[in-house]
Parts: C-alpha cells; sequence; structure tokens
C-alpha cells in the first residue's frame, strides 16, 4: 500500500501540479495531506480544488489556516505581526469561496489512522502543538517526550518545510517537507511516499522540479501581498 505525504502547498499550484503528476507516476492513489494549504500563496482556490479531487484519506488544518479565523495570534514563527497575518489573510479571504473557508476552518488538526496494523498520528508541527516544528535541530530528548506515550508507531508531520525522518524507541517520524516552499535551500518541490507492506513500512521523499518562474510571475500579476520577499522565498528554497 503505497501513500503520498504531503504538506505545506501554501497556494503553490505550479507546485502541487508538478507534485501530482509525480504522484500518479508512482502508481500513488491515496493521499494524506498535513496542513497549510492555502495562506502566503497566490492561488488559494487553485489548490483548494486540486487537493479537493484528490479525497485525501486525512485532510489536517495547519496554522495558516487558522488565521482564516478572525482569532488569531503571533505565536506562527512565520509572521512578526498581527498586521502581517491580517494582510495574507485578506488575500485568501478575497482569493477563496465562502464554501471553501468553511471547509478549511472544519478540518481537524490531527488524526490518528490503522492502516494494516500501522497506528498513523497525522499533525502539522507536533503532537503537542500545531507551532511546535521537528527536525534533525529538535535534540532526542524532546522527541523521547513528545512520543513516549503514543500510542502511534507513526508520526507524520509537517510545518518546519524541511524533509525530515528519525526512528526513535520503534516509532518512526517523518516529515515530508514542503510542496509549495521548501526551506532546505532547494527550490524543487518536496514530498514523500509511505509503502507499508505487512509489518514493515519505508519512506522516501521526493523532490520535483516546477516552473517556479510561473508561480512567480503569477505572484507579481495578481498583487500578491509582499511579492519581492515571497519571490526570493521560491528561488532560494530558504528563509529570509
Amino acid at each position: 500500500m503505497k501513500l503520498a505525504i504531503i504538506s505545506d502547498i501554501h497556494g503553490n499550484y505550479e507546485a502541487l501540479k508538478a507534485v501530482l503528476l509525480d504522484i500518479k507516476k508512482n502508481g500513488v492513489n491515496t493521499v494524506i495531506f498535513l496542513g497549510d494549504l492555502v495562506l502566503k500563496g497566490p492561488e488559494p482556490q487553485a489548490v483548494f480544488d486540486a487537493l479537493k479531487t484528490l479525497e485525501p484519506l486525512c485532510w489536517l488544518k495547519g496554522n495558516t489556516e487558522l488565521w482564516l479565523s478572525s482569532k488569531r495570534t503571533t505565536s506562527d514563527t512565520n509572521c512578526s505581526s498581527l498586521n502581517e497575518i491580517d494582510i495574507y489573510r485578506k488575500y485568501a479571504l478575497k482569493n477563496l469561496s465562502s464554501e471553501s473557508i468553511a471547509f478549511l476552518l472544519n478540518c481537524p488538526t490531527e488524526k490518528t489512522l490503522t492502516l494494516k496494523n500501522h497506528n498513523i498520528l497525522c499533525v502539522h508541527g507536533s503532537p503537542r502543538s500545531i507551532v511546535e516544528g521537528l527536525s534533525s535541530n529538535t535534540d532526542i530528548k524532546t522527541l523521547k517526550t513528545l512520543t513516549q506515550n503514543l500510542k502511534e508507531d507513526i508520526i507524520l508531520c509537517g510545518h518546519t518545510h524541511i524533509p525530515f525522518i528519525k526512528n526513535i524507541d520503534k516509532k518512526t517520524i517523518f516529515n515530508p517537507g514542503s510542496v509549495g516552499c521548501p526551506y532546505d535551500g532547494k527550490n524543487s518541490a518536496s514530498y514523500g511516499i509511505m509503502n507499508i507492506e505487512n509489518s514493515s513500512v519505508n519512506f522516501c521523499t521526493r523532490r520535483i522540479t516546477y516552473p517556479f518562474e510561473k508561480i512567480i510571475r503569477i505572484a507579481n500579476n495578481k498583487n500578491f501581498p509582499n511579492a519581492n520577499h515571497y519571490n526570493q522565498l521560491i528561488i532560494k528554497g530558504k528563509k529570509i
């Protein structure tokens, strides 16, 4: 059983299209989505519609989906002020249907799946916080604390925009990276494939090139907020 693990699309339809083509080429029919679909990107409705057609087995709400609500905070590390959040929120609300907004706000923030006797916890950030990222920089003590009381043997997470896999105390943590806005210095879209065969589970990270120049043109043509900053994020593939 093969599943595509995707996260952090952030309104980048060009990157998502390339990933969906690769998913199809790999014969994968089931998708798990870990959140951050529409905000901080120029094509929110297009990515929503594309994901909806896939009927994901799991569709989570990420921290930027929380921005669609009027109840928002600066606890998110990707924005420095409520004013900045407001700018992205207004763009998304203007470019999404009311039905799409309602759907996104009603998505869960975590979900447990049982597939072929494997219990899988799907979260956006970490098991304890939607804005806590897990990466190679997370110390072992923290990872042990986060996983020791979980019934699940697999934890799927996103948020950091950097691929990551770690086996700890017979549990596996897997982060597929970001489809729409990677932060590991590569401007290719990142997603993961999880292959379950009886008792064994294998993971791989896929890096897919796409015409990032096109999403930059779209951002400029649509007067996307802070377009220059967005363009540099896309080109450099890392926080700036």
